[in-house]
């Protein structure tokens, strides 16, 4: 083999181990990501799931209320 060839080689695999590390990072880089993304939704669900409770809860008032209005007026037309 000559010293061309040789030198060729070498630098083809230089440069194939440098791909490798430069795919690896990028694993790693997309692990993390994937991970933070995850958090993310996570707390996006939490978020909606508690806005949701709140609602609830305020319409449960509201129904109430009205309910009882409703038993009020019952009652005024009953004795009228």
């Amino acid at each position: 083999m000559s010293d061309t060839q040789h030198v060729s080689l070498d630098f083809i695999a230089s440069q194939l181990q440098r791909v490798l590390a430069e795919l690896c990072e990028m694993k790693v880089t997309l692990d993390l990501d994937r991970r933070n993304a995850r958090a993310s939704f996570d707390n996006l669900v939490f978020e909606m799931a508690r806005s949701i409770g709140s609602i609830d809860v305020r319409l449960d008032f509201v129904v109430a209320h009205f309910d009882d209005r409703f038993d009020q007026l019952e009652q005024l037309i009953k004795k009228a």
